[in-house]
C-alpha cells in the first residue's frame, strides 16, 4: 500500500498529559513527495483527521516545520493558516538555517535563516540529535518554545507528537 498516506492527531491536556482523544485519516496519496513542499502531499490528511476531532484543541503541534522554511512557510504554517489555529512546527533535522547545537539536555539555541531568528534547536534528550522548533501560525518565538518545553517528558519528541507517532505506528500494523 504504497499509496496509502495516515494522519494522526492526539489530543492532550496540556497540565495533566492524559490522553483526551485519538483520531487519524487513512487515504490515496494524492501529490509526490518533493522536498520543501511537504504540505501538499500531507496537508489534506491532516486537515481530514482534525476534522474528526471531537474536541478542539488549543494549538496543533505538526511534525514538519513552522517558519523555518525556505519560503518561511512548512506545513505547519499551511495547516495553520489553511485552518485558521494556532501550531507550532517540531522536526527532527533543520531544512534551512544555522545554530550552534546544543550539548546538554534541556539547552537550546536560536536557529538562524538569512539573518532571521526562524527558530530553536532544543537537546530534548540525551542520546539524540537536537529537534527543531518554530512558530507555524499564532504562536510566538518564546510561546513556541515555552510550550514545547513543557511538553518534552524525556523523549526526543513533545508529548502530542510522540502520541501521534505511536498512534500511526499501530495503525501501520493493522492496515498495512
Amino acid at each position: 500500500m504504497e499509496d496509502t498516506i495516515i494522519s494522526g492527531i492526539v489530543v492532550i491536556d496540556y497540565e495533566s498529559l492524559d490522553v483526551v482523544e485519538e483520531v487519524h485519516y487513512t487515504g490515496t496519496i494524492e501529490y509526490p513527495y518533493i522536498p520543501t513542499f511537504l504540505s501538499f502531499r500531507e496537508g489534506p490528511a491532516i486537515t481530514s483527521a482534525y476534522e474528526k476531532l471531537q474536541h478542539t484543541p488549543d494549538i496543533l503541534m505538526v511534525d514538519g516545520c513552522g517558519i523555518n522554511h525556505p519560503r518561511g512557510a512548512g506545513l505547519a504554517t499551511h495547516i495553520g493558516v489553511a485552518m485558521d489555529i494556532p501550531t507550532i512546527g517540531v522536526a527532527k533535522h533543520i531544512l534551512c538555517g544555522k545554530g550552534d547545537e546544543p550539548l546538554e539536555v534541556g539547552d537550546v539555541s536560536q536557529l538562524v535563516f538569512e539573518s532571521k531568528q526562524v527558530g530553536w534547536l532544543i537537546k530534548s534528550c540525551r542520546r539524540c540529535r537536537p529537534i527543531v522548533v518554530a512558530p507555524g501560525h499564532r504562536v510566538s518565538m518564546y510561546g513556541a518554545l515555552a510550550i514545547t518545553k513543557h511538553l518534552l517528558r524525556g523523549h526526543k519528541l513533545p508529548e502530542p507528537c510522540l502520541l501521534a507517532h505511536k498512534h500511526v505506528n499501530n495503525l501501520k500494523k493493522i492496515i498495512m
